[in-house]
């Protein structure tokens, strides 16, 4: 079944015009093809592609192939430029010695071109390789040829008895017509310029001369506009969740920056200016006392004045003397007895009292104290240590995340990968008051265990020592599961 093909096609066509003895095998026997080509959605094909030729005649469903070729070749930027018919695969110019029409098709990659084009005048020339040459022809008519030249006196006639040319004397008989003009002498010298004639009509337009042959492909166009885009494609399932990467070591807390300065204070406006005094009129004489009035009545009491601003705090008086100290009261019933989870293994072992559980672990205090966290699959975790030594060896060393971070729990328990044990603070570095393990600070180590082993300079942390299950209060390490709470 045909399939319809994105493509722009220009199909060039160019056969070679024999002159004189050319004969028919001068013809060539390919025709030049360029074509632009793309996808269904206007993309440019590139790359290697498979390209089918074929002629048809009949109609554009293509009722009978006359040929077909099959090449290989290049496509650059969706343009193809190649030949129909090569050395291999003449193209038969008995292809379009047809009275019907004749229709081109041709396959990209299998994928077929729909509807067929047919072709025109062009490519029917190639008929023409089955001219005769002038030496054919003469030997096809033989002496029914005309000959070349008579002698003098003489001239070429028709022999209507025996059916042929020939040379017959010339008698004297009545003047004939006018002869046609015979062909121009050779150009005589050339004469004197004369004057320029008026100039003539214009001429009757030649007719237009044969097509030439096809020159060479010209330099690429500039690219078409990008097509519209496509529709989005259906948003694929969800691929798994990858495994959680490992924990890197926290790096150093960069310094404090510096506090900057206070900005300068603004300067305090200027006071308005004071309005000039109005001049003192002159006083009057003193006129003369008059008798006492009766007194008035007292006038209602003014607003209250607003409150006075709060005056300052006074300075602290001395501490006084303490107290004595009060008597001890009576101690108070003992309270009932706590309760609390225990850990069990699959053997029905308590491993310790529940300290905290989430969904990856539990959380524990051993019957010796020591702080253990357990995945559910019975193992430790593993820790993020830092070795003196390559390739993880030398003294461990848990990493603190920064010099300067706080001691540590000292009975905490870690798993070392590279050792494959536990492992404690060291026993000698821990702080007797406290029961912690101190931070040994910045030191120079050559490897990380973060969860495999890679180089390192410098680390900082808590010093360890391995430990064994039954010194931490386990039956045995790893543990048997599952795990139980209770």
């Amino acid at each position: 079944m045909r399939k319809a093909l994105g493509l722009s096609l220009t199909m060039m066509l160019a056969l070679a015009a024999g002159s004189g003895n050319a004969s028919a095998e001068e013809v060539p026997t390919s025709l030049p093809f360029q074509a632009y080509v793309t996808n269904l959605f206007g993309d440019p094909l590139e790359g290697s592609v498979s390209i089918e030729f074929a002629f048809y005649d009949g109609s554009t469903t293509g009722d009978t192939q006359l040929w077909s070729d099959t090449i290989t070749t290049n496509v650059e930027d969706g343009f193809v430029v190649t030949s129909i018919g090569n050395a291999d695969t003449p193209l038969d110019y008995d292809v379009f010695d047809t009275i019907g029409p004749v229709y081109f098709g041709m396959s990209i990659n299998g994928e077929v071109m729909d509807p067929l084009v047919p072709v025109h005048a062009v490519p029917f020339a190639m008929w023409a390789a089955n001219a005769l040459s002038e030496d054919e022809i003469r030997t096809a008519l033989g002496s029914n040829l005309a000959p070349d030249s008579c002698a003098a006196g003489q001239t070429i006639a028709w022999n209507s008895g025996d059916a042929v040319w020939e040379c017959e004397d010339l008698g004297t008989g009545p003047a004939g017509a006018d002869g046609a003009t015979g062909p121009a002498g050779a150009d005589g010298p050339a004469g004197a310029t004369g004057p320029a004639g008026a100039t003539g009509a214009a001429g009757p337009t030649g007719a237009t001369g044969p097509a030439g042959a096809t020159g060479p492909a010209g330099a690429d166009g500039p690219a078409g506009p990008t097509g519209a885009a496509g529709p989005q494609g259906a948003i694929g399932p969800e691929g798994p969740i990858g495994p959680a990467g490992s924990i890197g070591a926290t790096g150093a807390a960069g310094p404090t920056g510096a506090t900057g300065a206070a900005g300068p204070a603004g300067a305090t406006g200027a006071a308005g200016p004071i309005g000039p005094i109005g001049a003192t009129g002159a006083a009057g004489p003193t006129g003369a006392t008059g008798a006492t009035g009766a007194t008035g009545a007292i006038g209602p009491a003014g607003a209250t004045g607003a409150a006075g601003p709060a005056g300052a705090t006074g300075a602290t008086g001395a501490t006084g003397t303490a107290g004595a100290t009060g008597a001890t009261g009576a101690t108070g019933a003992t309270g009932p007895a706590g309760g609390g989870s225990s850990v069990l293994d699959d053997n029905g072992v308590n491993l310790g009292s529940l300290v905290s559980v989430s969904g990856s672990g539990v959380e524990f205090i051993t019957s010796t104290g020591h702080l253990m966290f357990l995945l559910w699959d019975g193992n430790s975790p593993g820790g993020q240590i830092w070795y003196t030594g390559a390739s993880c060896t030398g003294t461990a060393i848990l990493n603190a995340g920064s010099a300067s971070s706080p001691p540590t729990f000292g009975k905490g328990v870690v798993f070392s990968r590279a050792f494959d044990t536990l492992m404690v603070p060291r026993v000698s570095t821990i702080i007797a008051a406290t029961g912690a393990a101190p931070n040994v600070g910045s030191v120079a180590v050559q490897s990380i265990d973060n969860p495999g082993c890679g180089g390192a300079s410098t680390g900082n942390g808590y010093e360890l020592e391995a430990v064994t299950a039954a010194a931490i209060g386990l039956p045995n390490y790893p543990l048997t599961t599952p795990l139980v709470i209770q």
